[in-house]
């Protein structure tokens, strides 16, 4: 058996060495291995709902389309539960600096939306997005692989997030959510692939305690921790040169969604929108700011 596992435990070995790389994108690799044993991997976290069984996958990367436009979204995967009426938006997380504020948002629209109605909206919003796609052939198979579910989903009158996120991470959103670690997973899976279960599980974890024990940012709180990762992102995608040294974070509003100015290591000052362009001051006035805090890191944003 233990030669049999070999694979499933080289792979999530290297999972984890590739957790520690800047670029690499972990959840793009763990979330087709987790999708394997979806939905009874997550069935404990799904039980408050009022079910840990019965829970069905309408596909995984499931298009949300963005209100009054043709845009879309994805959540991570769709589930629904006949029975219950009951849809579920599951959002995979494994690095604290993938939290994005405008994800909670986004959910929260989507329940708002099946509470007023029902979730037939997210099979007809598939036939929008796909007469605006280049690519149709891929919707085509998207809405094949959804049809079975579609009484269901037109059924459905309820919908609830379910976050996976690394412990200690925290997630802002709305009562109608759930968040879970991955050692809230079930410990055992039925069917053919039960073994190599037990490998992942463990393979997730370790990663969730090498996420858990980054860095922080000195006397900084542990949101200000998740804000600092946040905003290294946002540099990173506006391709912000130089190596950002400390922060501050702006204190009007509700915190969540703070402003921020950065201090780089050649003394210049930018202040910055909460997801990430430029304010048209240079520095925000000192008694509307909160820190100083320091990054905790010494390399430069862009090659």
């Amino acid at each position: 058996m233990e030669n049999e596992l070999r694979f499933a435990r080289l792979l999530m070995a290297e999972i984890g060495r590739l957790q520690q790389l800047p670029k690499v994108q972990v959840e793009r690799i763990v979330g087709p291995i987790l999708g394997l044993f979806l939905p009874a991997a997550i069935a404990p976290c799904l039980a408050p709902l009022g079910a840990s069984d019965g829970y069905e996958v309408v596909a995984p990367e499931f298009p949300l389309r963005v209100v009054d436009g043709n845009q879309s979204t994805n959540v991570d995967w769709l589930l629904v539960h006949r029975e219950l009426q009951l849809v579920v938006l599951v959002e995979l997380k494994t690095d604290r600096g993938s939290m994005r504020p405008e994800q909670s948002a986004t959910y929260d629209a989507v329940r708002e939306r099946v509470a007023q109605s029902s979730a037939g909206f997210l099979f007809d919003d598939l036939q929008t997005i796909r007469s605006a796609s280049a690519r149709t052939w891929k919707y085509d198979a998207l809405i094949e692989q959804v049809a079975p579910f579609e009484s269901a989903i037109r059924s459905a009158r309820r919908a609830v997030t379910l976050w996976l996120v690394p412990e200690g991470l925290t997630v802002h959103a709305s009562p109608q959510s759930l968040c879970a670690n991955f050692q809230h997973l079930a410990t055992e899976v039925p069917g053919e692939l039960a073994s190599e279960w037990t490998v992942v599980r463990e393979g997730l974890i370790a990663l969730e305690r090498a996420s858990r024990a980054e860095r922080p940012v000195a006397g900084a709180r542990r949101d200000d921790v998740e804000i600092a990762q946040f905003i290294l992102e946002n540099l990173h995608r506006g391709r912000e040169s130089g190596v950002p040294v400390k922060f501050w974070l702006g204190v009007t509003g509700d915190g969540q969604r703070p402003n921020y100015q950065v201090e780089f290591a050649d003394g210049a000052v930018r202040a910055f929108r909460h997801g990430g362009t430029r304010f048209p001051v240079e520095r925000f006035a000192s008694g509307k700011l909160r820190g100083p805090y320091p990054f905790g890191r010494d390399e430069a944003l862009v090659e």
